[in-house]
Formats: C-alpha cells, sequence, structure tokens
C-alpha cells in the first residue's frame, strides 16, 4: 500500500510540474510571439517609410538623369554644330586656295609635259 502511495504520489507530482512547466512555456512562447510581432510591426514601418523614401530618390535621381542627359545632349549638339561649321570654313578655305593655286600648277604643269621625253621621238 506505501508503494502504491508512494507511485500515486510520484504520477501526481509529475503531471503537476509537467502542467506546471508546460503553462510556463505557453507563456513563454506568447511572449516571444507578441515580440516577434512587434519587431515585425517595426520592421514593415521602417521599410514602408524607407521605401517611400528610396522612392523618392529614386524619382528625383531619375530627374537628375534626365536632366544631365539634356545637358549632355544640347552639349553634344554645340560641339556637332561648331565642328560641322569649323569643318566647312576649313573645306573652303582648301577650296580658295586650290583655285588659287590652278594658276600656278598649271605652268608648271605644261612644263612637266612639254619636258617629258615621249617613247616615239
Amino acid at each position: 500500500m506505501e508503494i502504491a502511495k508512494f507511485v500515486l504520489t510520484a504520477i501526481g507530482t509529475f503531471i503537476s510540474v509537467s502542467g506546471l512547466f508546460f503553462a510556463v512555456f505557453q507563456y513563454w512562447i506568447k511572449k516571444r510571439e507578441e515580440k516577434d510581432a512587434a519587431f515585425q510591426s517595426a520592421v514593415r514601418r521602417e521599410l514602408e517609410s524607407e521605401r517611400m523614401t528610396s522612392r523618392d530618390e529614386i524619382r528625383q535621381e531619375r530627374q537628375e538623369r534626365k536632366d544631365s542627359i539634356e545637358r549632355l545632349g544640347r552639349k553634344t549638339g554645340a560641339l556637332e554644330h561648331s565642328i560641322m561649321d569649323g569643318g566647312l570654313k576649313r573645306i573652303g578655305n582648301i577650296e580658295g586656295e586650290l583655285k588659287g593655286m590652278r594658276e600656278l600648277l598649271k605652268p608648271i604643269q605644261r612644263r612637266f609635259i612639254d619636258n617629258t621625253p615621249t617613247g616615239g621621238k
């Protein structure tokens, strides 16, 4: 009988201690879930605010790039225009010089033709 009482007391104690540990474990899990939920909501809020900030930054960066591309296009257009103008002026000058040299080159050419021996004579 004493052994049966001891066994029943041991089983009861085991059940009580297990119940106590289970309750403590459930409380710990609940607190952990609350902390995780609070952390997740804080992270979501932070990400949302960063997303809004980063969207604004992205828009601003895109606008800056567009402005930079437009400035580059204007500079390229001006450079192309100045190169074309300079090239056309140089070609015109060269053409004028060649026309002026024509009168000088004709006598030289005629002299070479006249002084070059021909094969049959």
